[in-house]
């Protein structure tokens, strides 16, 4: 069962701001974040957040794949992301020490397919990234890092 941590899943309304829908969820339940996405609810900053296994620590990647993709699914088949209004962000935390710690990091937008960024983008970015979206202060080193969706052309 995926972990969805409740405080990451609130959204602040504040109308005006964004192209936010102003909508707050704050339900840890996989049931509700199903729910949400085929209804067109979901909050405007939010995350999935797998447990051991099915992020690849303790399993294998296939198994995290196999629980990845029908959540994914669901998302894409929503009318938040059909309509434009949510992009998803996949990323790991790490690299398995190879790489020198790059790790993988895909974003899903209905408008975007085959962008490619070659600029330095760390977890701060997207940390950041969602602070912003939120209309909250980025937190210490995340503060004045690159824009995470103007790399992907999302802004």
């Amino acid at each position: 069962m995926p972990q969805i941590p409740t405080a990451c899943t609130r959204t602040r309304t504040q109308s005006g701001r964004g192209s936010g829908t102003g909508r707050s969820t704050t339900s840890s339940s996989p049931r509700a974040f199903h729910t949400a996405a085929r209804e067109g609810r979901l909050p405007r900053v939010g995350l999935l957040v797998p447990n051991l296994c099915h992020d690849a620590h303790d399993c294998r990647l296939a198994t995290a794949d196999a629980w990845l993709k029908p959540w994914l699914r669901q998302i894409e088949a929503g009318p938040d992301f059909r309509a434009g209004r949510l992009a998803v962000v996949v990323t790991f935390d790490e690299d398995g020490g190879t790489l020198g710690n790059q790790v993988l990091t895909a974003v899903m937008h209905p408008a975007r397919r085959g962008v490619v960024v070659t600029r330095r983008l760390d977890h701060y970015s997207l940390s950041a990234t969602a602070s912003r979206l939120a209309w909250t202060t980025p937190l210490r080193r995340a503060i004045g890092t690159p824009d995470f969706l103007r790399a992907f052309r999302l802004r």
